[in-house]
């Protein structure tokens, strides 16, 4: 039979149609963006020799022009906040030179410049040449600038009666429907305008709580309810970002500052794109988001650049913020290289965000860390030799063979955390069959301790169901998991109160070791 459907000739819509891919690097103006290694500004401070290069704060790239050129407020502003908030600081180009006479968004193209902050309101940079004004080592001592912003940072006064719909009151968002809400204001990454793949980033990252709660910071928060860790989970504390340039901006690969008059994209770091792509971009960010905390950005991103400065062996003045009879001061110190060195080693070393893993349904909980739950366990034969005599009195006298390898067989105590070997060796070196702790436990425990051991089984219980919880209860996060495998690997001492391991009991018996592949697996070997 033969059918009346006419066949379309080759010519038509029956084939595919493919088409390039679209450019990765795209084609710039030349003169906009320099990714050049070698365009480089050094600023100095000019109470310190030239010499030996002491005197260098920090170095920025200069990518603003093809030859090599660096927005002059940008710069300023990082000059500023690193001495001392001094907005009224200047540069020469030179040590003793006159003081430089450029508006905002001028252009730096020299490759030296010294950053003055004059003892007194005067012009005159001769005077202030010896002048070792104290510069904050670090983002930790810094103190924020409240009701002091950079003149080009003030946000604009609303009008007396003013009002639209960006400033109608709303009720802000817990911290668990902060992604949501954010990704319902913003719609889209503020940087690159997509809609895929989009997150919530912080501006004043998690890692600072403590900096931001010594520093008053809860002030900018819309929900004045937010405390402890959840403290900077705030709305106006986050914009959408697609996850790469997230990535990037916890990386400090870029910062977002001002320049005429608009937030514009501002890249410290050599990239392959994204560079290319957003250096000078001028973005869109909400009114909802507060300009004081894209400052405490800004200065997070540029606190790591003065590290070598304080770590050149030269004592320095510095600020530093300590606890002085129960509240913070702030004090002028001249600091050797030694205690500088433990000042800047202090910064943390976790992750600027926390991690995503996907619950059943898919949707994506941000998680504390999460990459410490399959971590390896840190403890030692100390830890479980305390343990074992916490957990059941009849170990009081024993101790366990330096020896003998450990094993993850110990079920009825610590979860997880058990003996290779088959037997413990008493003080008396008589050997006593193991086969886990419980037997030798329940062959040595008399009446009053049985009380004691169903308290450490029910404690066990509650550990297993900890352990459950974790994926998705960053609660139970106590311990610095970044630390602990640093300390590990550099064979430091654990801490005493911890029987020598580097994670306290909650952590360490909330989580399971690497030999094993998944929870079916322990429970098998149980």
């Amino acid at each position: 039979p033969t059918s009346n459907h006419t066949l379309p000739t080759r010519d038509d819509e029956t084939r595919i149609t493919l088409h390039q891919a679209a450019l990765v690097r795209p084609s710039t103006a030349p003169h906009v963006f320099s990714n050049n290694r070698h365009h480089k500004i050094i600023f100095r401070h000019p109470g310190y020799d030239d010499d030996y290069d002491q005197n260098v704060l920090f170095a920025l790239f200069a990518f603003d022009r093809r030859n090599g050129a660096l927005h002059y407020g940008t710069a300023h502003l990082a000059c500023a906040i690193v001495a001392g908030n001094a907005w009224d600081g200047y540069l020469t180009e030179t040590r003793m030179g006159i003081r430089i006479d450029l508006d905002e968004d001028d252009l730096l193209c020299g490759k030296n410049y010294y950053f003055h902050v004059p003892r007194v309101a005067n012009d005159s940079p001769s005077e202030d040449t010896t002048y070792k004004y104290p510069i904050y080592p670090s983002f930790e001592h810094w103190a924020f600038p409240h009701n002091n912003l950079p003149p080009t940072w003030s946000p604009p006064v609303q009008s007396p009666g003013e009002d639209s719909e960006d400033n109608t009151p709303f009720a802000p968002p817990s911290a668990s429907n902060l992604t949501t809400a954010v990704l319902r204001r913003d719609k889209s990454c503020r940087i690159t305008n997509h809609r895929d793949y989009v997150e919530r980033a912080h501006l004043c990252p998690r890692t600072e709580a403590d900096w931001f709660r010594a520093t008053g910071m809860g002030r900018y928060n819309d929900n004045r309810e937010l405390a402890g860790e959840y403290i900077v989970d705030d709305i106006a504390n986050a914009i959408a970002l697609r996850s790469d340039i997230h990535s990037a901006f916890d990386d400090r690969k870029f910062l977002v500052t001002r320049k005429k008059s608009k937030w514009v994209v501002h890249f410290l770091e050599i990239t392959y794109e994204l560079g290319r792509l957003y250096h000078n971009a001028a973005i869109d960010i909400d009114t909802g988001v507060s300009w004081d905390f894209l400052l405490a950005r800004f200065a997070w991103t540029i606190f790591p650049h003065v590290r070598q400065f304080v770590e050149t062996g030269v004592a320095r003045t510095v600020r530093l913020r300590q606890k002085i009879d129960d509240q913070f001061k702030e004090l002028v110190k001249l600091a050797q290289s030694e205690e500088l060195k433990l000042v800047v080693g202090q910064g943390r070393g976790r992750s600027v965000s926390p991690k995503k893993r996907k619950d059943r349904e898919g949707n994506g909980i941000p998680v504390a860390e999460a990459r410490a739950v399959k971590r390896r366990c840190v403890y030692s034969r100390k830890l479980i030799s305390a343990v074992a005599q916490l957990t059941y009195p009849a170990t009081q006298n024993a101790i366990i063979d330096e020896g003998v390898p450990l094993k993850h067989e110990f079920s009825q105590s610590l979860p997880d955390l058990l003996f290779e070997s088959d037997s413990i060796t008493s003080p008396t070196n008589t050997s006593m069959p193991l086969h886990g702790i419980p037997c030798l436990a329940r062959a040595h425990t008399t009446e009053d301790d049985s009380d004691t051991i169903e308290e450490r089984r029910i404690s066990l219980l509650k550990q297993r169901e900890r352990r459950k919880q974790r994926p998705s209860n960053p609660e139970l996060l106590c311990c610095d998991y970044t630390a602990a495998d640093a300390a590990q690997a550099a064979d430091l001492p654990g801490k005493q109160e911890f029987g020598g391991a580097h994670l306290c009991l909650e952590c360490l018996g909330a989580e399971y070791p690497d030999l094993f592949d998944n929870e079916e697996d322990i429970e098998r070997e149980h």
